[in-house]
């Protein structure tokens, strides 16, 4: 099995620290991964609060210092920790995880985003949306550390083949030497010890040795993230923080403005949805993704469908889908999504134009979900409005920076 895994990366090279030095004089330096204890309802008295740890960002060689330092200065005893990240070095990601194991941390996935910042010393108001977040490559690696996984229903956790940042462009067309071999197979075998000692199949090596480095990430299915020992499968419920509904997340190089809730849109119907929006390519589109769930099976001869989903705001409206020309409501068929499992995502996801979003901060904003084949008229969730025009104006400015200045695709190091 060694000997396999040796030569499935025989070519991953090294030399990664010089490589960065050289690079933070020519790019933008990434954002590094962050640890943050926030609340869902931050005045509520300390016993009765919802916390959790956020932890996002790009995953770098000094990152288990910085998550040493975090926890000197907090108490996360019984909290999980909820990683949101596209990975990077990947010896830093199996230093993270030796650290989460030393406390028997709790880890999981999810997508948190900031209401409001904490003021006389309260926590920050966040919300969650597990089933928006995403654990790649060397966040992968790291959150096997977790004494105690869970990977939420509709979250992404995947692998690729690790490889230097540096080295990433022309790679099929390099000479290597016998060093940077040498060091590729000692990484691979250190990955390899460190997936036994986590108790996780070394197949999940495999799958990453057979996945090219570069803009591709093998995402495991439900099944095989449990077959593989990687996690339990959880419903990964949203954590809504009320009154104000929106909130905002930064990337390196674009930013979400989300909301959820809960809505019964139909008699003994009750669904739990998220609606995330995202900075478009262009200032004319925004891209969009609607998932809802049943909160409890429907009653007997209802099902939760839909085939297509239009947002509104006043007279501006917009169906998502990832049509480059006409995107409003057509008769033309969409794929119908349906279930009957409360334990299940629906998701729709695509472009709307801009006009949709910012006529809401005068109008408000709602989904309109169409299923003709349950022959039922299109249900109507009217979104929260509280805080959304200022939401809104913040995360349009960021998505304006974006575009003008889009920083390096976040790279890969040993």
């Amino acid at each position: 099995m060694m000997r396999a895994l040796s030569i499935l990366f025989a070519l991953a090279l090294a030399g990664a620290a010089q490589a960065q030095s050289r690079r933070a004089a020519e790019t933008k330096k990434p954002d590094p991964m962050t640890f943050r204890l926030v609340a869902s309802n931050p005045v509520a008295p300390p016993e009765m609060q919802n916390r959790w740890v956020v932890a996002k960002g790009q995953i770098l060689a000094d990152t288990p210092k910085a998550f040493g330092a975090f926890l000197k200065d907090h108490d996360i005893s019984g909290l999980t920790i909820y990683f949101d990240s596209v990975g990077g070095s990947i010896l830093g990601g199996i230093r993270l995880g030796e650290a989460l194991r030393k406390i028997n941390a709790r880890v999981s996935i999810g997508r948190s985003s900031e209401l409001d910042e904490g003021k006389d010393g309260a926590l920050p108001r966040y919300q969650l949306a597990p089933n928006l977040g995403q654990c790649y490559s060397s966040c992968a690696y790291a959150f096997l550390g977790g004494r105690f996984r869970a990977s939420p229903i509709g979250a992404q956790f995947g692998v690729h083949m690790f490889w230097p940042g540096d080295k990433i462009d022309g790679i099929y067309d390099r000479n290597y030497r016998y060093e940077e071999i040498e060091r590729a197979q000692r990484v691979s075998a250190e990955i390899a010890a460190y997936m036994q000692t986590m108790g996780v199949d070394l197949q999940l090596l495999n799958l990453a040795a057979r996945t090219p480095p570069k803009g591709v990430i093998r995402r495991l299915t439900p099944r095989e993230i449990t077959d593989l020992r990687v996690a339990a499968i959880t419903t990964g419920t949203p954590v809504f923080a009320l009154p104000r509904g929106w909130g905002i997340l930064t990337y390196a190089s674009t930013a979400n403005l989300t909301t959820g809730g809960t809505a019964e849109i139909a008699e003994g119907m009750a669904v739990r949805y998220v609606l995330d929006l995202q900075c478009g390519a262009s200032p004319e589109f925004d891209q969009a993704r609607f998932d809802i769930s049943l909160v409890d099976r429907p009653p007997p001869g209802k099902v939760l469908g839909m085939n297509r989903v239009m947002l509104v705001a006043g007279d501006e409206d917009g169906v998502l889908t990832w049509a480059d020309k006409d995107i409003h409501a057509r008769p033309d068929p969409f794929n119908r999504l349906l279930t009957l499992d409360a334990n299940r995502w629906l998701s729709k996801s695509g472009l709307i134009p801009a006009s949709v979003s910012a006529n809401a901060i005068r109008t408000g904003l709602s989904v309109r979900i169409f299923d003709p084949v349950s022959g039922h008229p299109p249900h109507n969730i009217e979104l929260p409005k509280a805080g959304y025009p200022e939401q809104y104006r913040l995360w349009s400015r960021a998505c304006e920076k974006f575009r003008k200045v889009r920083p390096e695709p976040a790279r890969l190091d040993y």
